[in-house]
C-alpha cells in the first residue's frame, strides 16, 4: 500500500468519530460484503498502530519489503536465500517478519550488506536486529529460570504476572507511539503502558505455552487512549480451576505500596503517590503485591470493569480478530463452571507460598508477603472483595444491644493488625485505638503498658460477638472473656498488684492475663492503675495464684462469662437453651472414655458444626429482627 493511500484511507475515517458511527452510517447504510475488514482498518488506522508507525517508517528511507514476500514458519536461511535475489547494497533497511521465538542462526543477518528491521509477529511496531535479539535473551531468561520447576498451570501463569508486573509505567512523550506499546522496545527502553504489559504478558504465556487474547478498551474522558488487557482460559486440576480470566497487568504493576496510617486514624494501604495530607507511611512494602486485577472470573467481568465498552479482542499472537457481535464465553468455547465469588481466597495462600518459593524468597519473607497480599485485597476500594472487606475498628452495628466486631480471619485477626513495634512513636496511639475494639479502658490500658516499653501481642474487649470471614465462609464466636497477651519473656507480671491477683475472675498464665467476670471495664481500669503505680512485690501472691488455681474452676468461671455475653448481645432464653446443650453435648463426648479416638474425633466434628451453624443461624435472626424494629 503506497503512501498516498494509506493518506487516502486516513482521510475517509477522518469522517468518524468512533466505531459506533462507522458502523451506522457507513457498514449500516452501504452494507459491504467486507464489512469485518473495513471495522480492523478503521481500528487500525483510528488509533495508534503499526500501521502508521510503518508507513513513517516507509517515508523515512528507501527498504527493501522482503517481508511482503515472506510466508509462515519463515527461517533464517530463508530470508538469506531470498536476500541473494535482490542487490541489498542498494537499499538502505530491510524489513523481514520472524515469529517470536529462538533463532539459533539469527546472527547471520548481522552478515547481510543492509540494516535489518524486524516486523515481529503478535508485536506493535519495528525494532531492530539487536532489539530482537535482547528481547529474546528477556524471554530465555524467564523460560530458564523456571523450567526445572514442577509447577502446575495456575503456578506458571502467576510467575508470568509477576514477571511483567516489576515494569513501571512510563510512556514516551514524543510521537514514538510503539516504544512504550512494543514487546521488543518496551523491554529495551524500559518505556511501557498498558498495551506493552498485556503483550509483553501474552508473550510470557506464550512461551509456556499458554493461547491468550488482548482486549481493547474504547478511549474514555480518563483513558484518552483507551485500554489493554488480557483474558486466557485457565485449567488447573491441582486448584481446581477451569474457567476464562481477566488479568489487567498495567493496574497491578510496580507500585510503590506502603502500609500506612490515615489522618482518621485508621491503617491501611496504599500507593505512595496516592497518599493525602495527614497520612503517615508505617512500613514500604515490596512493589509486586499488589493482585487486586488477577482473575477476574470473565462471566463477571463487566462488575469488575464497569461503564467500559470494548473495541475488539485480539487473538495472540496471530493477530486474528474476534468478533464482537457475540458473547466472549461464545466466542472464546470454554467450560465454564463460574467460580464462586472471591475464590481467590480458597488458594492465594498456597498459591503465592509455592510461587514466591520459586521466586527466591524465603519463608519468612513470604509469611509477610502473603498476610500483605491478603490484607491488601481485604482493603479493595474497586469492589471486587466487598465480602471481605475489614470493617475498620470495632463498632457498634445498627443492631440494638449486639456488640459486633468484624474482620477476616485469613489475615490474621483484629487483635492484632501489625506489629506495634514497627509503627512510629507519633502514630502508636492510633494503632492502639484500633486494637482496643472500641473499648476505651482497654485502650488506655494498652497505651500506658507502651508506654513502659512492655510489648502487648494480642488482645480483647470480651462480651461481644466476632464475625469471621476466611477461606471456608462465615463464622460467629463469641467472644466473652477479656483479656490482654503479652511478649514472652518480659516482666509484666511484676506490675500486678495482690487485689487484682486474687481477683477470683482474673486467670494468669506466663504470657496472658484473663478476666472472666461481667464488668470487664473495671478489670482494665484496675490493670491501668497495677501498671501506673510501678513493679510490686508480689511474687508469693502470684505462686499461690497459680497452684490454686484448678481447671474446674477455671471452666466454671468460662461458661458463666459465656452465659452473660449471649444475654448482653441479645440471645433469647430459648436460644441460649439450645447452645447451651450442644456445648454439654460436645463436653460429654470429650470426657467420655468408652469412645474410640476416631468415634470421639468424628462425633466432636458434627457436634461442632452443629454448634456453629446454630450460633450463625441465631446471630442472622437476631441481626434481622434488629434492623426489622430499627425500620
Amino acid at each position: 500500500m503506497t503512501d498516498e493511500k494509506l493518506e487516502q484511507i486516513k482521510r475517509f475515517f477522518d469522517n468518524y468519530a468512533s466505531l459506533d458511527e462507522f458502523i451506522e452510517k457507513y457498514i449500516n447504510v452501504h452494507k459491504p460484503s467486507n464489512s469485518e475488514a473495513l471495522i480492523q482498518l478503521f481500528n487500525e488506522t483510528k488509533s495508534n498502530s503499526d500501521v502508521w508507525e510503518l508507513a513513517k517508517f516507509l517515508r523515512s528511507t528507501d527498504t527493501l519489503r522482503l517481508d511482503k514476500l515472506m510466508t509462515q514458519n519463515v527461517t533464517i536461511e530463508d530470508i538469506i536465500n531470498l536476500s541473494q535475489k535482490y542487490d541489498l547494497s542498494k537499499y538502505k533497511r530491510t524489513l523481514i517478519k520472524l515469529d517470536n521465538k529462538n533463532y539459533e542462526d539469527i546472527d547471520k543477518l548481522s552478515n547481510l550488506p543492509t540494516d535489518i528491521y524486524i516486523k515481529v509477529s503478535g508485536d506493535k511496531g519495528i525494532c531492530t536486529l539487536d532489539e530482537f535479539k535482547k528481547m529474546r535473551e528477556f524471554f530465555n531468561n524467564f523460560t530458564s529460570r523456571y523450567s526445572t520447576y514442577h509447577l502446575s498451570n495456575l503456578e506458571k501463569i502467576t510467575l508470568a504476572y509477576d514477571y511483567i508486573k516489576f515494569f513501571s509505567y512510563n510512556e514516551t512523550q514524543d510521537d514514538r507511539l510503539a516504544e512504550s506499546r512494543s514487546i521488543a522496545k518496551s523491554i529495551v527502553s524500559g518505556n511501557i503502558v498498558c498495551e506493552g504489559y498485556s503483550r509483553i504478558f501474552c508473550q510470557l504465556l506464550s512461551e509456556m505455552g499458554f493461547n491468550s487474547n488482548l482486549i481493547f478498551i474504547e478511549p474514555n474522558e480518563k483513558e484518552k487512549g483507551g485500554h489493554v488487557r488480557v483474558i486466557l482460559n485457565i485449567k488447573d486440576e491441582k486448584y481446581n480451576i477451569n474457567d476464562v480470566f481477566a488479568f489487567d497487568p498495567t493496574w497491578d504493576s510496580n507500585h510503590d505500596m506502603s502500609l500506612i496510617t490515615h489522618s482518621d486514624g485508621s491503617i491501611g494501604y496504599e500507593i505512595e503517590s496516592w497518599l493525602k495530607q495527614g497520612d503517615t507511611i508505617i512500613e514500604k512494602l515490596p512493589s509486586d503485591i499488589r493482585y487486586l486485577f488477577y482473575m477476574v472470573p470473565i462471566h463477571e467481568y463487566s462488575k469488575y470493569f464497569s461503564k467500559e465498552k470494548i473495541e475488539k479482542i485480539e487473538k495472540y499472537p496471530s493477530g486474528e480478530l474476534i468478533e464482537l457481535s457475540e458473547q466472549l464465553m461464545t466466542i472464546l468455547n470454554y467450560d465454564n463452571h463460574k467460580p464462586k465469588d472471591n475464590f481467590i481466597f480458597d488458594f492465594i495462600q498456597e498459591l503465592l507460598y509455592k510461587v514466591k518459593k520459586v521466586e527466591g524468597y524465603k519463608d519468612d519473607q513470604i509469611e509477610e508477603y502473603i498476610h500483605h497480599v491478603i490484607e491488601i485485597l481485604n482493603q479493595d476500594r474497586y469492589g471486587r472483595f466487598d465480602k471481605y472487606k475489614l470493617q475498620g475498628d470495632a463498632n457498634k452495628n445498627e443492631s440494638g444491644n449486639m456488640d459486633v466486631v468484624y474482620h477476616n480471619e485469613s489475615t490474621g485477626t483484629s487483635e492484632k493488625v501489625v506489629d506495634i513495634t514497627k509503627i512510629p512513636k507519633e502514630n502508636v496511639s492510633l494503632a492502639i485505638k484500633q486494637f482496643a475494639e472500641g473499648s476505651p479502658t482497654l485502650e488506655k490500658c494498652l497505651q500506658t503498658i507502651y508506654d513502659l516499653g512492655i510489648v502487648t501481642c494480642a488482645c480483647c474487649k470480651g462480651n461481644h460477638i466476632e464475625v469471621n470471614e476466611d477461606n471456608y465462609g462465615t463464622r460467629v464466636n463469641i467472644n466473652s472473656n477479656a483479656y490482654i497477651a503479652f511478649e514472652k519473656n518480659s516482666n509484666w507480671q511484676a506490675y500486678l498488684s495482690p487485689q487484682l491477683i486474687n481477683d477470683e475472675y482474673v486467670a494468669i498464665e506466663d504470657d496472658f492475663i484473663i478476666h472472666y467476670g461481667e464488668d470487664h471495664d473495671m478489670f482494665f481500669e484496675m490493670l491501668t492503675r497495677d501498671f501506673m503505680t510501678g513493679v510490686k512485690d508480689n511474687k508469693s501472691f502470684l505462686e499461690e495464684k497459680k497452684s490454686s488455681d484448678s481447671r474446674e474452676a477455671i471452666d466454671k468461671l468460662a461458661k458463666q462469662s459465656y452465659l452473660f455475653s449471649l444475654k448482653k448481645n441479645g440471645f433469647s432464653d430459648e436460644q441460649i437453651s439450645m447452645l447451651l446443650l450442644l456445648k454439654s453435648k460436645f463436653e460429654k463426648v470429650y470426657f467420655d472414655n468408652t469412645l474410640s479416638d476416631t468415634d470421639a474425633i468424628r462425633i466432636s466434628n458434627e457436634l461442632i458444626h452443629e454448634y456453629n451453624e446454630t450460633l450463625l443461624q441465631y446471630f442472622n435472626e437476631n441481626m434481622q429482627q434488629t434492623a426489622e424494629k430499627l425500620r
